[in-house]
């Protein structure tokens, strides 16, 4: 296999290309770019204003979609060559594993190794006892880590928009309390950009305002004890989150079960925004983005937590390992343009320092080819002659 071709380096030049497009779809300046690649904090906070800025506006939220749907699209043909879970017929990889490993194999059974061969190829024709599972499941493990990393910001920018718009948000009911609705907002939003598979483990440890109790409230106030979030430019107004208490002085509310169903269903469950169904809808991703969103729900969210036996989605236990949650969440965003930031700030900085340096060395080398080989004619003495 050339060298081009090999996994590893498909891998490597897909993710750097879709992720290195990324800081230009968002418009990332000079000075944020600067700032980003100090903390992952920083980063986060610029990456949510963006985002809500982004979502504010139909024609940039489109316009933003769309671009990431070109690179998902040329990632998915990409990845289709070498993904072990698709079928032989066009994966070369998978293609020349395989023979690789039976050829091996059959040559060692006529020298009548047999157990040598079925460590290759697996006993009894078992392939999940095999050597050649281990090489294919290798790649296959490393594409749903990339493919989850990017999949994870094209569903934020999506909940980012429903949110936005309030539209699409079946969770956030007339029956929750609007503070409850301005918490689990809040935490969506920083789950999106910040969160790792030990916040999904531990089931969203929050703190929050214990004090809600609409019992003494009259008809008016509990009119607006239970209205709709509002928001402006694709922020949240809120009118109770963090304002009738400090946070810091919030607590964590354990017995609330259905806060971690909720926020589980508001960031994967449900049907998208129609403005971003309408970009992706014929996609070749399309069909594999759906099932991420619909994986992250059921193995994420129905996850048991010994602490809190409850807290799962639909009151089902779905069972799976740790490797597996792990990539299925990819990189958080936060994390990956905080990398992003810093390998930009650093070619720059390189281009900046050496290109001059370079330019000079340039500017010499050529204008010595115009003097090498024209010396003056030595004198002949007189005294010679």
């Amino acid at each position: 296999i050339k060298t081009a071709q090999a996994p590893e380096t498909v891998l490597a030049n897909s993710w750097n290309d879709l992720s290195g497009s990324l800081l230009k779809s968002l418009q990332f300046t000079p000075q944020e770019i600067s700032s980003s690649r100090l903390d992952r904090e920083i980063v986060g906070q610029i990456l949510r204003d963006k985002l809500e800025n982004i979502v504010s506006d139909d024609d940039t939220y489109n316009r933003v979609v769309k671009d990431l749907q070109k690179h998902l699209s040329e990632l998915q043909t990409r990845m289709s060559s070498i993904d072990g879970t698709n079928d032989d017929a066009g994966n070369l990889y998978k293609t020349l594993v395989n023979t690789s490993f039976g050829d091996a194999a059959d040559s060692l059974r006529k020298s009548n190794m047999h157990s040598t061969a079925d460590r290759l190829v697996g006993k009894y024709g078992d392939p999940r006892t095999s050597l050649k599972e281990t090489q294919l499941s290798f790649v296959t493990d490393r594409i749903k880590g990339v493919k989850s990393s990017f999949y994870r910001i094209l569903n934020t920018l999506d909940v980012y928009h429903r949110i936005s718009k309030v539209e699409y948000v079946d969770v956030l009911h007339a029956g929750m309390p609007r503070g409850v609705k301005e918490e689990l907002v809040e935490l969506c939003k920083n789950l999106l950009i910040e969160g790792h598979t030990s916040d999904y483990a531990v089931k969203f440890f929050s703190l929050r305002n214990p004090e809600i109790n609409p019992n003494d409230l009259d008809d008016e106030a509990r009119k607006e004890f239970y209205s709709q979030i509002q928001t402006k430019g694709g922020k949240v107004i809120n009118k109770f989150f963090n304002k009738e208490f400090n946070l810091e002085e919030g607590v964590e509310l354990p017995n609330d079960r259905r806060f971690f169903e909720s926020a589980m269903k508001l960031m994967y469950d449900g049907e998208i925004h129609p403005d971003t169904l309408a970009t992706i809808k014929d996609s070749v991703f399309f069909e594999d983005f759906m099932n991420y969103r619909q994986s992250v729900l059921n193995y994420l969210g129905c996850d048991r937590y010994f602490a809190k036996p409850n807290h799962l989605v639909n009151g089902k236990v779905v069972e799976s390992s740790s490797e597996f949650k792990f990539l299925l969440m990819g990189c958080a965003p936060d994390q990956m343009f905080t990398k992003l930031c810093r390998q930009k700030f650093n070619s720059d900085v390189w281009l900046k320092t050496f290109g001059k340096l370079g330019g000079a060395v340039l500017g010499v080398t050529v204008l010595s080819q115009f003097l090498m080989g024209r010396m003056k004619a030595p004198k002949v003495s007189e005294g010679n002659n």
